[in-house]
């Protein structure tokens, strides 16, 4: 029977620093990363709390959580296809570039029956990820800086969730507003988005040649990679990710950086000969074999929700915790609490 723990305490101000030491204690304590904080999940309101004051917290903080993980958890951008398109990358570069190609011709992969599922998938996520790196100012380079240090991980995940803050204190109602958005609009936002996509693909009109659109789209997919890896190590519980596949995912990162950097030492104009196993790029092909090598031996999936929806990762959050903390007239608004959370050990704090 899993073990779970509700700990209340009267105010908010006696909840956080109970959670602040808590999680100070854990993150000291991780054998890899911020890998743990996962089982621990701060319910309550983000604006009486003022979760921005406090850093750490944010990694636990359901709110932020359930933003961070609807990302990781996307259908069209998710774990499972970030890391198929870096294995088709690194497998076939020629077939993905054909693809572009067709794209920058004006093909419309959504309606053009003769396309396979399989290559609409692909196009599909490949706007998803260049759509949300242009939005973070596409800073490719930062996704293989060294990330050994507990330190630099925590850093990273930090990073990511002040840009959340930001934009929430801004466009504290967009949210809400996006969710009530009707199908019809969603279809002519996805329609904005997919002229934005080519407006960014495109330079003077003229497509990318193969070398720079292999380097282009290692670095694109391999900085979302680590976002996920990042990410899913940070808030996926450990009943769902185990700590040797962290550490695995962890090493892919490494042997991905290495890849990189012999990537972009290739002229462009090299670059189809190295693919091709050219006899003067002989660690090229080793540095390919190794990440491909642990890229498929990852995790093709894990048994989480496949959604963005907010609400359902909420639920998720709670009900795969081991600790919950939260004020006790917090306690009384977890509703969902009565179908499917059994708790072992209720915890009240008087201090």
């Amino acid at each position: 029977m899993e073990c779970r723990t509700l700990t209340c305490a009267p105010t908010n101000t006696a909840v956080l620093q109970v959670t602040k030491r808590l999680v100070k204690n854990v993150i000291d304590s991780a054998e890899y990363h911020t890998y743990g904080l996962g089982d621990i999940v701060l319910y309550g309101n983000q604006k009486r709390m003022k979760i921005e004051d406090y850093d750490d917290l944010d990694k636990v903080f359901l709110d932020h959580r359930a933003d961070i993980l609807a990302k990781c958890f996307d259908p069209k951008s998710g774990w499972k296809d970030t890391r198929l398109a870096l294995i088709s990358l690194l497998k076939e570069p020629e077939k993905l570039y054909g693809l572009y190609l067709k794209k920058m011709n004006g093909e419309d992969f959504e309606r053009n029956n003769n396309n396979n599922s399989a290559e609409k998938s692909y196009v599909n996520f490949e706007n998803e990820v260049i759509k949300r790196n242009a939005e973070k100012g596409n800073d490719s380079d930062k996704i293989f800086k060294d990330k050994k240090s507990k330190k630099d991980g925590r850093q990273v995940i930090f990073e990511i969730l002040k840009e959340n803050k930001n934009k929430n204190r801004h466009k504290g109602m967009l949210h809400l507003q996006k969710e009530k958005k009707s199908k019809q609009e969603e279809e002519h936002d996805g329609n904005d988005r997919k002229e934005k996509e080519r407006e960014v693909e495109k330079v003077n009109d003229n497509p990318l040649t193969f070398g720079e659109f292999v380097k282009k789209r290692f670095d694109c997919f391999g900085e979302w990679l680590h976002f996920l890896i990042v990410n899913l190590c940070t808030h996926l519980p450990t009943s769902i990710i185990s700590l040797e596949v962290v550490k695995n995912m962890f090493a892919a990162v490494d042997s991905l950086k290495s890849f990189q950097r012999l990537l972009h030492g290739v002229a462009n104009e090299d670059l189809k000969e190295a693919y091709s196993r050219g006899s003067h790029f002989t660690n090229f092909n080793v540095a390919k074999v190794n990440s491909l090598f642990i890229l498929e031996s990852l995790p093709s999936k894990f048994p989480v929700p496949c959604t963005r929806d907010r609400r359902l990762i909420r639920e998720f959050c709670l009900k795969k915790a081991c600790l919950i903390l939260c004020t006790t007239s917090g306690s009384a608004k977890l509703e969902i609490i009565d179908r499917f959370l059994h708790f072992t050990t209720l915890y009240v704090c008087v201090c």
